[in-house]
């Protein structure tokens, strides 16, 4: 939810749970963090939503209205005939604000982005960060298992009993994650994941039209 607000800062319904593919929960139901996900969309940011259980439906949604009457708006203030919404503020919690960016945390970019490399004798694990560095490492292990995502990896390992005393993690190599839109043709990075994927896609479908 982080990255799509990063990215997108007024989602779509539809980008909302598209954002949400793929991730697997075990603590609870999918629907109210679905639910939560979605009051940050650009259908249901308002509080007068009927999406949102809002009585009157929101300045959005009435009469047609695409752009809305901005003195109806609940992001306009209350009204004096309206309410005030009490909100419980834990001390210490700093209370999220729409105008505020939600930034990456600078206590995790401390670090120098370097290649790594663990294990000993038995297992040895590979984070180059380059396409040289990729080969070089292949070229001392001819074997290493070149790892993506690794859930085919833990498969093998786990059901078929495969084992692999070296690995290498190529998914942040920037050479694998580039793409070219060619006159003939479209060239794709080995390691671009499919939500990148889509996105190419769709400007490969500028480019080049529809019909090709």
């Amino acid at each position: 939810l982080y990255a799509l607000l990063r990215n997108d800062p007024n989602p779509s319904e539809l980008h909302v749970e598209e954002a949400f593919d793929g991730n697997l929960c075990r603590c609870t139901g999918y629907r109210p963090i679905l639910d939560a996900a979605q009051s940050f969309s650009a259908e249901r940011s308002c509080g007068k939503s009927k999406a949102n259980g809002g009585g009157g439906g929101c300045c959005m949604e009435q009469n047609g209205v695409k752009n809305g009457d901005a003195n109806d708006c609940c992001k306009s203030g209350i009204d004096g005939d309206s309410q005030s919404i009490k909100r419980f503020t834990p001390p210490g919690f700093i209370e999220y604000k729409p105008d505020t960016e939600l930034i990456f945390p600078p206590s995790l970019r401390k670090h120098e982005f370097r290649p790594l490399a663990f294990g000993n004798k038995r297992k040895r694990w590979f984070r180059p960060v380059t396409l040289q560095q990729l080969l070089e490492i292949k070229s001392a292990y001819p074997s290493a298992k070149v790892i993506g995502g690794s859930t085919e990896t833990q498969i093998e390992v786990k059901f078929k009993g495969m084992q692999y005393t070296a690995s290498v993690f190529v998914g942040d190599i920037p050479e694998l994650r580039q793409y070219d839109l060619h006159e003939d043709c479209l060239e794709i990075g080995g390691n671009i994941v499919l939500t990148d994927l889509e996105g190419i896609a769709d400007k490969a479908v500028e480019y080049y039209g529809e019909t090709r």
